[in-house]
């Protein structure tokens, strides 16, 4: 262990204390370390996303002049690729593993529709790859591979657009439409409609907890 809270900082070992934690003491009188845990003291797991991400997100969607559809798109495209570990691996926790583009895609197609699977893969490598490593879209694909064309479709966010994402011409070219409040509210609703399990699926990154 690197570290250990002292219990006024407000930030467990592994897990989130509010103000008033001071921590557990163990036998030598030191802070022993807290583990996350579906476990809640005061607040269901469900409860703990809804104020984590859910009532933030729809903070931010009342920002002026929708200032908050970056943030909103890089943080739905974070929660969306972990419903996509939960329905792979809750099962199977202890062989998560990395996912591949092309399951995140088949997925995709599956809740977005009628986005067909090119117009997925291109949203998914503009917006969560690009937002996840440089905290704004791509507009050419990361790869080691300098021998194809890595060129990606013009991106353009707005809200008027009917579909979380969608291909449609602006200005004479071809481009990715992206509206970023509907693509949040699909995946928030797809995070409503889980089943528990899917809250707290991960070994590698479980939801933390209150204490």
């Amino acid at each position: 262990m690197d570290s250990i809270d002292d219990g006024n900082a407000g930030q467990a070992v592994f897990g989130w204390a509010d103000d008033s934690s001071q921590g557990d003491l163990d036998q030598g009188g030191t802070l022993s370390p807290l583990f996350y845990s579906s476990r809640v003291e005061n607040s269901t797991i469900r409860e703990n996303f809804q104020k984590w991400f859910c009532i933030p997100l729809k903070v931010l969607e009342d920002l002026p002049c929708r200032n908050g559809g970056f943030i909103i798109l890089l943080v739905s495209c974070a929660l969306y690729e972990r419903y996509v570990r939960a329905i792979l691996f809750n099962n199977d926790p202890c062989n998560e593993r990395p996912l591949k583009n092309m399951e995140i895609v088949t997925q995709l197609e599956c809740d977005f529709k009628p986005a067909k699977q090119d117009l997925c893969l291109k949203f998914w490598n503009i917006c969560r790859d690009g937002m996840a490593h440089t905290g704004m879209p791509f507009t050419v694909k990361d790869s080691k591979n300098k021998t194809k064309d890595l060129s990606l479709p013009p991106y353009r966010l707005h809200g008027s657009y009917p579909q979380a994402f969608s291909r449609v011409t602006y200005k004479g070219k071809k481009i990715i439409a992206i509206q970023p409040k509907l693509f949040m509210d699909k995946v928030l609703k797809l995070w409503e409609c889980a089943p528990d399990k899917f809250y707290d699926y991960s070994l590698a990154a479980p939801l933390a907890y209150i204490e």
